[in-house]
């Protein structure tokens, strides 16, 4: 149940986990929560969150293999802070949690994109 692989485009983020899981929780927007922030850049180390934000999902759509879901963000944008709180349940019945944590430097364009399957 570990996501195994991120991938961002214009307006979405596809996340694939090691394990499948159940349609129904994975498509129901209550199970995720995503913000953004940004940080300052100085010679010490760290920074305090800046203009931290909430992004809103309105969509999440399960693919057939039933280990990837992309996420619909129309206000996706390059950002040095982002997290994702998920609560998903395994096509097992396990439910289970995951906080994940990213940079985005650029999002993918279209054609880069590989060909839907």
């Amino acid at each position: 149940r570990l996501p195994i692989a991120w991938r961002t485009a214009p307006g979405s983020i596809t996340l694939t986990f090691s394990e499948p899981l159940d349609k129904v929780s994975a498509e129901d927007l209550s199970h995720f929560t995503l913000k953004a922030w940004d940080l300052r850049r100085s010679e010490k180390y760290g920074s305090p969150h800046l203009n931290e934000r909430p992004l809103t999902i309105t969509q999440a759509r399960l693919a057939a293999d039933a280990r990837s879901i992309t996420l619909t963000i129309p206000a996706l944008a390059p950002t040095p802070g982002l997290e994702l709180n998920c609560t998903l349940t395994g096509s097992d019945g396990q439910t289970f949690t995951r906080t994940i944590h990213a940079t985005i430097h650029r999002l993918a364009q279209a054609s880069s994109l590989p060909s839907p399957r």
